[in-house]
């Protein structure tokens, strides 16, 4: 591990990061700016998901997982208060 983290670290050594592929089952409703644009603004406004994110991101676990899981709950929330922007509901 130590051999690893010298590698990593040292000064010609560089990490290249790359974005995941969206995932294949999003329904084209929810790629519209409208959805999306709803969906960002419920992710600041929405005291459930704050709060939710809040205690993920305090224990240390603001993962890619637990912010996707976190952003699943928020959908669900919002489709179970309100309809969601008229979209159809996600087939469980």
């Amino acid at each position: 591990m130590d051999e690893i983290y010298k590698k990593l670290a040292g000064d010609d050594a560089t990490l290249r990061i790359e974005s995941l592929d969206e995932p294949e089952d999003v329904p084209p409703e929810e790629k519209t700016e409208e959805f999306v644009g709803a969906l960002e603004h419920a992710k600041v406004s929405n005291l459930e998901y704050l709060t939710n994110w809040r205690a993920i991101e305090s224990a240390g676990r603001d993962d890619e997982l637990a912010l996707a899981k976190l952003e699943r709950e928020l959908r669900a929330i919002s489709e179970a208060n309100s309809d969601f922007l008229h979209v159809p509901r996600r087939p469980n």
